[in-house]
Parts: C-alpha cells; structure tokens; sequence
C-alpha cells in the first residue's frame, strides 16, 4: 500500500477572492504538471492549484467531486454573505430613512407646540377683550341706571336741602322774636317754648347736613357713571404724580391752615411712559392723597404737636409694568375694615366731612378694570397706610 501511494498526487490549494458574479469555470494544464482551476462567481473569484504526479484518469473524478463540493459550500456561504450585506444595507437606509422622520416629526412637534403656545396666549387675550367687553356693557347699563335714579332723586333733594336751609334761618328770626314777647310768658313757659325751637332748629340743620351728603354722593355717583370721551395717551407718571400731589397738598392747606406734613419723594429718572387716560390716573392719585392728608391732620390732631406727619412718595419701573408708593404715617386701617376700602359707600370718615365712600371704589375700577393694572393696600392700624399702584407699560 505504501508503495502505490509512493506516487501519490501533493496538493496546493492557493486562493485568491473579490466581489463578482460567477461567470467562468476551467480547468487548465501548465508547465511543470500544476493544474489550475478558474471559478468566478457570486463575488469571489477563486483559483485553485495542484501538483499531480503520477496520477491516473479515475483521481479526477474524485478530485472533482471535493472541489465541486468545497465550490458549492463557499458558493451558499457567500449568497447567504451577500443577502445579510444587501439585509443590513436596507436596513441602515431604512433606519436613516426613520431617524430623517423622526427629525421631521421632532421639528413638527416644536412647530405644533410653539403654534400651539401662541395660540393659547392669543385666546386668552381675546377671552380677556371679551370679558372687558361684557363688563363694559353691564357697566354701561347699570351706569345708564343709576345715572336715571340720581337724576330723579337730585331734584327733590335739593328741595329738601334748600328748604332745610330756609328752616334753619326761620327758626332762628322765630327765636329772636319770641325773646321779644318773654314778659308776656312765664319762664316755665318760655323755657318749653325756647325747647322746642332749639329742637326743631337741630333737626332742620340734621336734615340739611344729610341732604348735603346725599347730594355729594349723587354727584359722585354721576362722576362715576359718566362715560369719558378722553382717549389713552401716554403720559410720564412722574409728572402726573407730582401735579396732583401739589393740588391735593395746596387744597388741604387752604381747608386746614394749620396742616403741614413732611414730604418725600423719590421719582425713579427716565421712566418709560405709560398708556392710560391722564384725568382718570390723576384722580385716583388724587384721591389718595386726599385720604393721606386727612389721615396725617386726624392724627395730628389727636397727637397735639407730638407727631412728625410725614408722606413718602416713590416711583419705579419693573419689566412690565410701573410701580407707584403712596405711604402716609396717619391713623392707618384696622384689620377688620381693611378687606372693605374698597366696597362701594364704604367710609370711615364721620358724617358731615364730605364724604362719600366712593373714592376708593372708583379708584379701583379705574386702575384694574380700565387699565389692566393693580392697585392694593398695606396698613398698621395707628401706625400707617401705604397704597401700591401698578400699571402696564
């Protein structure tokens, strides 16, 4: 055995690949006895060589068949290759195909989000507008109302006032006289009689001071309800602040001579102007004031020299909207009451000294409903008042 395999053929099998499409397959005698065998397909391009001695017809066959078999092996090795190449180059384009979408869609969603918030701000806006609209409306109609009842009740209050005051002036002639018919009358008789006119004279003078703060409040009430043909405009606060200050300061001296109060200002510079109906804001500053200087008189008052009165006036700008101090060292608000000021009729001034408790309420109105703005109140009751205005810029 070991001499018929003496002549045995040596194999070499040298291999050589690139991607192509099998085309050729040949088998091929050179030189030397190497033969060489030529495949192309499918992307690999493989040669084969071997040395063959000795060897008779049948070693094909079987040199054949191993390299037919060895051919078809690598042959589904490499379709299989290819198909997982050609599998995974899908995949990757369909994956840059679904991160391309899902940019497109994360841009969509910024899109939709950023639309959405704008719409959300416009809505609101317009649901505001609305809301002002409505309460204008009813405004106007409930003004048109009380304005029709003032007007009605204006005429026979004057009656009442100035038939009061005419009373009053009778009542005292008729006591005059009656001094000049004392003799004929016993001093118990006098002294009933004089009683009586006293008395009647004190009711007149009641009936008239109550008519006179009726009357106020019907004129306040038809300042209240009459529509303002001024227009917005802007207008530097500052300005506006110091020019009722210097009305509301001379007005009072002229009441109260001996009123005085120590002011502070302290006006930010450059503020940027503010849209609002001038006569509307400065009546509101007015107002205030007004209610400043009485709280600082009262306590004057009631101090007897040992009080400093003292008013602090101050003006900033925030981001979008401007701030304005008004702070007084007078009587201040009790807790109780605080969470009233601004109701309608509510004072807590006596009657008899002009009030009408609608200061406070119109002032209001016209800082938050007119203007978009804020108005609040911080106090200690004996200790201070300090009214915060804010309004957009």
């Amino acid at each position: 055995m070991t001499a018929s395999i003496a002549h045995e053929a040596t194999i070499s099998l040298l291999f050589f690949m690139h991607i192509a499409d099998m085309t050729h397959l040949s088998l091929t005698r050179e030189l030397g006895g190497l033969t060489i065998l030529l495949l192309d397909f499918s992307g690999i391009e493989l040669r084969l060589g071997f040395m063959i001695s000795s060897l008779g017809p049948w070693i094909y066959g079987i040199y054949f068949f191993v390299i037919s078999s060895f051919i078809y092996l690598l042959q589904k090795i490499f379709k299989e290759k290819a198909v997982l190449l050609q599998q995974k180059q899908i995949a990757e384009a369909r994956a840059e195909e679904r991160q391309k979408q899902a940019e497109k869609l994360r841009h969509q969603a910024l899109e939709l989000k950023q639309a959405y918030a704008d719409l959300k701000q416009k809505n609101h806006k317009l649901i505001s507008a609305q809301q002002q609209l409505v309460v204008q409306d009813k405004l106007a109609t409930l003004g048109q109302l009380i304005a029709g009842v003032a007007h009605e009740i204006k005429n026979p209050l004057n009656f009442v006032n100035n038939f009061s005051e005419v009373s009053i002036e009778q009542i005292e002639e008729l006591e005059e006289k009656v001094f000049g018919f004392r003799q004929k009358l016993s001093t118990e008789e006098l002294q009933n009689f004089l009683d009586i006119v006293r008395d009647l004279k004190q009711n007149a003078r009641d009936i008239f001071s109550n008519g006179q703060r009726a009357s106020h409040i019907i004129h306040s009430m038809l300042d209240h309800t009459r529509s303002n043909v001024e227009k917005k405009r802007y207008v530097d606060i500052n300005h506006l602040v110091e020019e009722n200050l210097k009305l509301a300061y001379h007005a009072y001296r002229a009441s109260y001579s001996n009123f005085n109060v120590s002011i502070f200002k302290k006006y930010e510079s450059n503020l940027p102007k503010v849209h609002i109906v001038p006569s509307e804001v400065g009546r509101v500053f007015l107002n205030i004031l007004n209610n400043a200087c009485y709280a600082i008189q009262k306590k004057a008052t009631a101090k007897e020299g040992a009080f400093l009165p003292t008013l602090e006036i101050s003006t900033k700008s925030f981001r979008k909207y401007i701030c304005i101090h008004i702070k007084d060292n007078g009587l201040g608000i009790a807790d109780k009451i605080k969470n009233k000021i601004f109701q309608p009729f509510f004072t807590t001034k006596p009657t008899g000294e002009g009030n009408t408790g609608l200061g406070l309420s119109i002032s209001k109105e016209i800082i938050v409903d007119k203007h978009d703005g804020h108005l609040e109140v911080q106090s200690e009751n004996g200790e201070y008042t300090e009214f915060i205005i804010k309004l957009p810029i």
